[in-house]
């Protein structure tokens, strides 16, 4: 009885400025090939997003590859198990931006607003103020929650118009994470005369 292979899939981006990406995609290429991997890998000039699939010594000798370069030696994928290759091919795009909004000039890995506790942002909105008695209001950044829509390229258009309602308040986003979130976050980093911070709480 033949014992099928385990496939191990792997997700992973980073948001890291990025001007060689024609030179790194036939390197990047290469080594797939070279381990029978498959999947996509898209470069652009903010950084990397990949979904990959394969066995686990490919996987880990790709990732000890890839850690070589130590601008995306802090990378660590997420990982699911399945009995199958999920993919068909091995792709390496270039692309203009790995999350498409139409604004490759953002970038996230400049950082991120403060965050706050859970707890705190809780007493916020029960009382309807911060400490310092300003206005707060939790906003839903998820793509969905703004844009009515599945699509991130809407997301910086509606938030324009929502920003405008923001001045003069303390503003709270609530986000999931993930490589679109993580740019939309930084969209809504700074509208003008408003204070943002950041918190994943679920009440």
């Amino acid at each position: 009885m033949q014992i099928a292979m385990q496939i191990v899939n792997i997700s992973a981006y980073k948001f890291i400025t990025l001007d060689d990406t024609v030179e790194l995609r036939p390197r990047m290429h290469a080594q797939c090939e070279q381990r029978a991997l498959k999947g996509t890998i898209l470069l652009a000039p903010e950084g990397i997003n990949m979904f990959l699939a394969g066995p686990r010594e490919a996987i880990d000798g790709f990732m000890a590859w890839l850690k070589q370069d130590a601008r995306f030696a802090d990378i660590e994928p997420k990982e699911s198990p399945s009995d199958s290759q999920p993919f068909k091919r091995m792709l390496v795009r270039l692309k203009k931006e790995i999350i498409t909004m139409r604004m490759p000039l953002i970038r996230p890995e400049e950082g991120r607003a403060p965050s706050v506790a859970p707890v705190t942002l809780k007493r916020w909105l029960d009382q309807g103020h911060d400490d310092t008695g300003r206005e707060v209001l939790l906003l839903d950044t998820r793509k969905h929650a703004i844009t009515a829509s599945p699509s991130s390229r809407n997301f910086p258009n509606r938030w324009r118009r929502t920003a405008t309602n923001l001045k003069a308040r303390r503003w709270c986003r609530s986000a999931p994470a993930g490589s679109a979130a993580r740019k939309r976050r930084s969209i809504c980093r700074k509208p003008a005369s408003s204070t943002c911070t950041s918190s994943r709480a679920v009440f």
